[in-house]
């Protein structure tokens, strides 16, 4: 093969892998973006408590999600040594890892209104936060699980499951946003609650869908990950 050849290969792998990697991080912000327009539609305060809330939930997430962003290096570099029980063992521990911050972190969600009183904010906006990230705080285990298999799949060069899986999480939050913020179709009118409700259920279908796909994929049953 001569070298342009191999520069072309290079940088065709290099797309494939990393396209559906970055389209799978900006329709993951989108879905915030969402809850943040949709809550806009609904009222200001409404608007100004999720801004905050969602920018303490990123805080606290984007501390835990270092355990599932450190993995892809150690996945590819096992994959390399042929080291499968090395990929089973560090992908493992990253899930455990991610699941105990996640447990150590809820009382931090529970209690955030004296926190964002204390970090000065108006005591009913951050009351109207702290109900938002009550039950947002289910959704930060399954948050931290999805970046580690955002690293394993990546690792495996099966990327583009991680892009449809996202896309697919961000209409569904749409049309249940819609539900339940504004009581459309039937359902109750929960307002910035139901944005949380929405955004966490969504956020724990889209762990079990990664899960059910890393336990089916026929290439990666040898690893035996769970």
């Amino acid at each position: 093969m001569s070298e342009r050849a191999s520069y072309a290969a290079h940088a065709k792998g290099l797309l494939l892998l990393g396209l559906p990697i970055i389209g799978g991080h900006l329709a993951h912000m989108l879905m915030h973006v969402t809850d943040t327009v949709m809550l806009g539609w609904y009222g200001t305060e409404a608007l100004a408590s999720v801004v905050l809330a969602t920018s303490f939930f990123f805080f606290i997430y984007i501390l835990g999600s270092g355990f599932g962003i450190g993995l892809m290096g150690m996945i590819s570099a096992a994959l390399g040594q042929g080291d499968d029980t090395g990929v089973r063992r560090q992908t493992r521990m990253g899930l455990w890892l991610s699941v105990l911050y996640g447990l150590a972190v809820m009382p931090v969600f529970i209690w955030s209104g004296p926190i964002l009183i204390a970090l000065g904010q108006k005591p009913a906006l951050a009351a109207m936060a702290q109900d938002y990230l009550r039950i947002a705080a289910a959704g930060m285990i399954p948050s931290l699980v999805i970046m580690v298999f955002r690293s394993y799949f990546a690792a495996l060069e099966k990327a583009a499951v991680l892009l449809w899986v996202t896309l697919a999480s961000v209409l569904l939050n749409a049309v249940l946003n819609w539900m339940l913020i504004f009581g459309n179709w039937g359902a109750p009118e929960l307002g910035l609650r139901g944005s949380a409700i929405a955004t966490g259920s969504v956020q724990c279908l889209q762990m079990l869908m990664l899960a059910g796909y890393a336990a089916w994929l026929p290439s990666a049953r040898h690893f035996r990950l769970f």
